[in-house]
């Protein structure tokens, strides 16, 4: 939690609850707010560097892993806005599949969540099992190999062992390596 705020040290008054939540939420946006922007700030900075062929194989892999790490921080601010929405609304601490209050140690743990423990663990589970129902689905729509079908040497794939030489090319003369007859 932040700065040692829990949402069950104003349990006093709805008013002053709602308050201390979004103390936090607020917080926690400005937080990701200065994250997403230093991201942007070191990004640019490295883009404005010249750097060597050699280097660029490195470059986009360190600029995937930044794409992926702005769009984690986008998406976190995201799902951050929709809880001060839902606080605004009045909605925020209710489960928004089965409408039940949200427990205080769910709330202190993820202060964004919109779900109950029951309902995000049904969520992912059925989210995994739809993954894996996708995979399968798609491991058995791959044809089988068969014995008939498979190539068991060159001469099989089509290629006769000329084909496979390499061809002289006209007014190229060939190196003859040491010891090798043509």
């Amino acid at each position: 939690m932040h700065e040692g705020t829990s949402v069950e040290a104003v349990s006093r008054s709805p008013q002053q609850r709602r308050e201390a939540i979004y103390t936090i939420l607020s917080a926690l946006r400005e937080q990701e707010i200065a994250n997403l922007t230093s991201m942007v700030h070191h990004e640019k900075e490295r883009l404005t560097i010249t750097t060597s062929e050699s280097d660029q194989p490195q470059m986009q892999q360190e600029l995937e892993m930044h794409v992926t790490l702005l769009w984690r921080s986008q998406n976190r601010l995201s799902v951050i806005w929709a809880a001060i929405e839902r606080l605004q609304q009045g909605r925020f601490g209710y489960c928004e599949e089965c409408g039940e209050e949200i427990s205080l140690e769910r709330l202190n743990a993820v202060p964004m969540a919109s779900y109950c423990i029951e309902c995000q663990s049904r969520s992912e589970n059925f989210r995994a099992a739809e993954v894996a129902t996708t995979f399968t689905s798609f491991a058995f729509a791959l044809p089988e190999p068969s014995a008939a079908t498979e190539p068991t040497s060159r001469d099989d794939l089509g290629e006769s062992r000329e084909a496979s030489r390499p061809r002289r090319v006209r007014g190229v003369k060939r190196r003859r390596v040491s010891g090798t007859r043509r």
